[in-house]
């Protein structure tokens, strides 16, 4: 069996300790289990060695990071190699690590600290071992099926628009006014210079990020490397803000979205403009916090070829007091809840929307059912699949 491997050196968790772990482990027996393992500094690294090596056909895509690496290397693998491997190794790596969830394999705060004070068996070294002693003792890989996006042609899993973009951009320690700014930018310019305005402000650091950066640093590298601080203050602030009622963070948080929506090529007729629309192919999400993990979208993986969409109403302090609903993955009245194969948003003005954390800038949006990829799960039972698993 032969492997693939690609590490993002610049996740929010990589650790070079563990990286040389896992790479011993997996080429301990080169006769049943070879490969590569690349480190990628960025992405102009990564398509330049997906290229050199596209015509190695490897049986197992190894993924190295958070939920915006994996998306950034599934699009650049398909677009370089043709076609997606068929097992998936997912190792998390990331600050926010959404992508592995559904599998067991979340870090949290307990492998964070394992992996900067480089102690103990993290999960994407038990991963790696475990890869490498089913492929010694000729034992089939447990694996567990999740469907992929697509996103006008980008890769995913999950997709936010309205609320859930100006949360991930607070939990960036990004301020209002630069959103603000980045809205009224993009109105004034053009499709093909969106992506460099958006880069200039984000890339301006505001107080916040200083006080973070004092704040992780003051106490050594560990808090920086567990990425748990930042987590706190951003998720902390994000909802905090949302909930001073007349406030212009409040007004700023419950803007509505304005534009048509079609599902499965149908326009949805609404009564009101939503607050959020979400789609996602697995059920749980956070922000990073190991002990705030909600399930927004519960029936994500219920239906074969299929993601759940998610539109949302009223108020962001609606939502707060849903929380004990969305730790249970029950429904609530405030949402309307769809399994489509295609989501289309067609917005009046150019639109900030997020794909695994990651922003895109557009005034319209189409989603896609892609394909199912099937991700090695050593702790999960293979019998314990849903519907669109079997």
């Amino acid at each position: 069996m032969r492997h693939f491997t690609i590490f993002n050196k610049n996740a929010g968790s990589f650790s070079s300790r563990e990286t040389h772990k896992i790479n011993e482990v997996l080429h301990s027996n080169l006769r049943c289990l070879e490969g590569k393992l690349v480190i990628t500094p960025n992405i102009s690294f990564l398509e330049e060695v997906l290229e050199e090596f596209r015509t190695y056909t490897p049986d197992i895509l190894g993924i190295g990071g958070g939920d915006g690496t994996a998306a950034q290397i599934l699009t650049s693998v398909e677009k370089h190699w043709g076609a997606i491997p068929n097992l998936i190794a997912p190792y998390a790596l990331g600050t926010m690590n959404n992508w592995v969830t559904p599998f067991g394999l979340s870090d949290g705060l307990v492998d964070k600290v394992k992996k900067a004070m480089g102690i103990g068996e993290t999960k994407p070294l038990t991963l790696a071992r475990y890869i490498a002693e089913c492929t010694q003792e000729g034992r089939n890989l447990s694996t567990e099926s999740m469907g992929l996006l697509d996103l006008n042609g980008e890769k995913g899993f999950n997709f936010g628009l309205g609320l859930v973009p100006k949360l991930v951009w607070s939990y960036y320690g990004k301020s209002i006014a630069q959103y603000q700014r980045l809205e009224g930018e993009l109105m004034q310019t053009t499709p093909d210079r969106y992506k460099q305005k958006y880069e200039y402000i984000f890339s301006e650091k505001t107080m916040l990020n200083d006080m973070i950066e004092i704040v992780t640093n003051g106490k050594g590298d560990l808090l920086k490397k567990t990425g748990f601080v930042t987590a706190i203050i951003m998720g902390a602030k994000g909802i905090v803000y949302s909930l001073r009622f007349n406030s212009p963070e409040n007004a700023f948080y419950r803007e509505p979205i304005h534009g048509k929506i079609y599902i499965d090529g149908k326009k949805i007729e609404l009564a009101e403009q939503p607050l959020n629309i979400y789609c996602a192919m697995y059920e749980q999400a956070s922000l990073g916090l190991p002990w705030l993990t909600l399930c927004p979208s519960p029936e994500a993986r219920s239906y074969a070829k299929k993601m759940q969409v998610i539109i949302t109403f009223g108020e962001p302090l609606d939502v707060v007091r849903q929380i004990p609903h969305l730790f249970r993955g029950k429904k609530w009245g405030n949402n309307i809840y769809y399994s489509a194969s295609e989501l289309e948003i067609v917005l009046d003005k150019p639109g900030i929307a997020q794909l695994d954390a990651e922003y895109k800038l557009s005034n319209r949006f189409v989603l896609k059912y892609d394909t199912t990829l099937n991700f090695i799960a050593p702790f999960r039972d293979s019998k314990e699949k849903g519907p669109n698993e079997r």
